[in-house]
């Protein structure tokens, strides 16, 4: 039985301790893959506030798309906080507009498609064709609003989306077998900033590794 159903077959009993009511309760809300202090360490560059308002919207996304262990949560972490600063730069800095044009697998028409599909979000989202294919998959107005991609009640969804579909595969199974530079080539399409990258899944695995790696959320 799903949590939201468990909570309502509770309060419809009419004979439910206060206990199954919180146990209820707790089960009808997603856990806390990443909390506020781990995240205050990942991310120096974001404020209180960011951060914030952030966290809900990324534990919802790893929750939804089941990138909840330590191996992945700190192998998506490693990517995305390398792709975005530290989730402070949602929109591409000096995008190479030529280049995405002629970059036929991004499905851009011309430089006006590929200047309006320029990376966005914490996974740097690119290129009309894989706009199109998010948009289709959660239902959000990224192809004539692109600019949402950026948006912080959606990035991280985008994101996560990307993560299990947006790729030839399923990076949670790369990321399982421990195969971090196969994720990269699959987010970057090469190994651009290979070391940066690294370095942020070793501090998430780090800072993650004392909780999640019991198992725990």
């Amino acid at each position: 039985m799903k949590p939201a159903r468990l909570l309502g077959a509770v309060l419809l009993t009419g004979g439910a301790t206060a206990g199954a009511v919180a146990l209820a309760r707790r089960a009808a809300r997603p856990p806390q893959v990443v909390t506020l202090p781990e995240l205050r360490q990942l991310t120096p560059r974001l404020t209180e506030a960011q951060r914030a308002q952030y966290l809900p919207h990324l534990n919802a996304a790893l929750w939804r798309w089941d990138i909840t262990t330590l191996p992945r949560v700190a192998a998506a972490l490693g990517q995305w906080l390398h792709e975005s600063w530290q989730f402070s730069a949602l929109v591409e800095i000096a995008p190479n507009v030529d280049a995405y044009a002629a970059n036929a697998r991004l499905g851009n028409v011309g430089a006006t498609d590929a200047a309006r599909y320029v990376g966005r979000g914490v996974t740097q989202l690119t290129g009309a064709y894989n706009y199109k294919r998010a948009a289709e998959a959660l239902g959000i107005d990224l192809v004539s609003r692109p600019e949402l991609a950026a948006d912080p009640r959606h990035t991280f969804e985008v994101a996560a989306w990307f993560w299990r579909k947006g790729t030839s595969a399923d990076l949670n199974t790369l990321a399982d077998g421990s195969d971090f530079d196969g994720i990269t080539r699959r987010i970057n399409g090469g190994m651009n900033g290979a070391e940066d990258r690294r370095k942020y899944h070793a501090q998430a695995l780090a800072v993650l590794g004392p909780r999640l790696g019991k198992g725990t959320t």
